[in-house]
């Protein structure tokens, strides 16, 4: 991304400084200059329409969003360059947390992979008085094809980047102050946003108060957490799979630093937490409902994120929410009663991957559903129709109507091991840091929130990383519990899954595998109603018997 001195340098006493970077670290991270994913993720976002257009940095472009989608942005973007879209409705997009890139004093930190092998993440703690960072932009991979397909259509697409870390107040007073100057009766503006972006407009509502009526024309809210996520509390625990991957790009600052000093001083990220009362028996904007000695969480930072509902304003018939659903969500968390210094996550089909279902809904507003993940919501080709289809009609058939009751039940509590994905154990395996990760690893670090399509890792998982899925499955009509079958190196006695099938006999009774498998796990062998059932430490096996 193209280093634009953004604000005049000042003297700081308070910044948070980086340690020293070794002259190794300078070397490894100069050479990774050269590498296509990294210039891609570099990319300024204002610039990609240019680059498209003109044939420049194609391989960079799709070595971070595949040849094939590079190729239909290429062709979007000669579509949009001829279409004249003056007069047209003007449409502001705003992205999600993440979803904005992040500049320390003019050179972009968020997200430039060389910068933060080089520990510069630790710039953008939140808290000095003299905070010198801004938002400059957009993730291009996320949002440029529903921008090129808005103008397209003959709107008037125009960003509206913000700083996350921030109050969500902060930029909806910006939000309120733009629209209250270049929006008019005769001319309002419509709003399309992803997930906390949609808070930003719910913020900027409620501060133009009787205004909103006539200065914006409709809002369209995808993915957002309106009543919250439990993704901030993964993230100032260290469970979240961003951060862990940030942890293994960072070359200089100590392990764990980056959720305790840097992302849980965010303001923004915590006001996103679900609310007491819609987050199960804990209240998670207090300090005793977190892991005991958890460092990450900091008490001021809670109380002044919490009460976000009453700076929001509520849903109307003005307000179109695309929600997310049928994807395995945490919807839960709860101390584990084994071991207090951790969490347990509860899990059900009901959400997008991030937003649980029930806390995206909002009250008032007018909501279709549709089977899409939070991330890939913005740049979805379905999701792009109805928001079309809206802005220019003021209302959509497309999507459904409503969610399907069979996603709204809930599995029990797992381990945390749900935030570690089986890439994230190779590296460790592998011990892959800093840019010696991946181009795969680069992405796959951002897929949760942005959507970049990481290729996918054909090295075999560690049999630690088999988890029993629970979503179901339709076979002949009828719902079935879903099977995965993964190949896998390793010791078996090393799995750690709640449940795993070793055998499915059927008019045969076990013999000499069962055998053998109880005399080498050692295990105690029962007859429970037709089925034979042993444990071995975390194992369970169950062989299933006709009699």
């Amino acid at each position: 991304m193209a280093k634009k001195r953004t604000s005049r340098q000042r003297k700081n006493t308070s910044q948070p400084k980086t340690p020293p970077v070794s002259d190794a670290i300078i070397r490894q991270t100069e050479q990774a200059r050269t590498r296509d994913v990294v210039r891609g993720l570099e990319l300024d976002g204002d610039d990609i329409e240019r680059s498209l257009l003109l044939g420049q940095n194609q391989d960079a472009i799709a070595s971070v969003v595949g040849e094939e989608h590079a190729e239909e942005l290429r062709g979007l973007a000669r579509e949009a360059n001829q279409v004249r879209s003056r007069g047209g409705k003007r449409v502001l997009i705003l992205p999600g947390i993440l979803g904005s890139t992040l500049a320390v004093d003019g050179n972009t930190v968020w997200f430039d992979p060389i910068d933060i092998a080089r520990g510069k993440l630790a710039l953008l703690a939140l808290g000095a008085s003299d905070d010198k960072v801004e938002s400059n932009g957009v993730f291009w991979p996320t949002y440029t094809e529903l921008y090129l397909k808005l103008r397209i259509a003959g709107f008037r697409p125009e960003y509206f980047h913000f700083d996350w870390r921030k109050p969500i107040a902060d930029a909806g007073k910006r939000l309120a102050k733009l629209i209250g100057k270049e929006a008019s009766g005769n001319q309002p503006i419509s709003l399309v946003a992803h997930s906390m972006g949609g808070l930003v407009c719910r913020s900027a509502i409620k501060q133009l108060e009787t205004k909103a009526e006539s200065l914006i024309s409709q809002s369209i809210l995808l993915g957002t957490p309106n009543f919250g996520s439990f993704a901030p509390a993964m993230v100032m625990t260290n469970d979240y799979s961003t951060v862990q991957w940030m942890e293994k790009l960072d070359l200089v600052n100590p392990a764990g630093s980056l959720a305790t000093n840097v992302f849980s001083t965010f303001i923004g990220l915590t006001e996103m937490l679900p609310e007491a009362g819609r987050s199960g028996e804990a209240d998670l904007f207090k300090t005793e409902s977190y892991p005991t000695g958890e460092r990450s969480v900091r008490s001021d930072v809670l109380k002044k994120a919490d009460g976000l509902q009453a700076r929001l304003a509520g849903g109307s018939d003005k307000i179109w929410m695309f929600v997310g659903t049928g994807l395995e969500t945490v919807v839960g968390v709860t101390k584990s009663e084994r071991d207090q210094s951790k969490f347990e996550y509860q899990l059900s089909p009901a959400g997008d991957e991030t937003v649980p279902l029930e806390l995206a809904e909002l009250p008032g507003a007018r909501h279709r559903y549709c089977k899409v993940s939070h991330g890939k919501l913005p740049r979805n080709n379905e999701v792009i129709r109805a928001t079309i289809d809206v802005l220019a009609n003021g209302s959509t058939s497309l999507l459904h109507a409503t969610p399907d009751a069979a996603v709204r039940s809930i599995s029990p509590p797992i381990s945390p091991a749900i935030a570690s994905r089986t890439r994230l154990q190779r590296a460790d395996q592998e011990n892959r840091r800093g840019l010696g990760l991946n181009d795969g690893d680069l992405q796959a670090a951002l897929e949760p929130l942005l959507a970049v399509e990481a290729p996918a890792d054909t090295t075999p998982p560690s049999v630690a990383s088999l988890l029993p899925s629970s979503q179901p499955i339709v076979i002949g009509r009828k719902y079935q519990n879903r099977l995965d079958l993964r190949l896998t190196f390793g010791d078996i006695g090393d799995a750690q899954g709640r449940a795993i099938m070793l055998g499915l006999f059927k008019d045969v009774r076990p013999g000499g595998a069962r055998i053998n498998l109880t005399s080498n796990f050692a295990g105690t062998l029962l007859c429970l109603g037709g089925a034979l059932l042993f444990e071995y430490r975390r194992l369970w096996c169950v062989e299933s018997i006709k009699e």
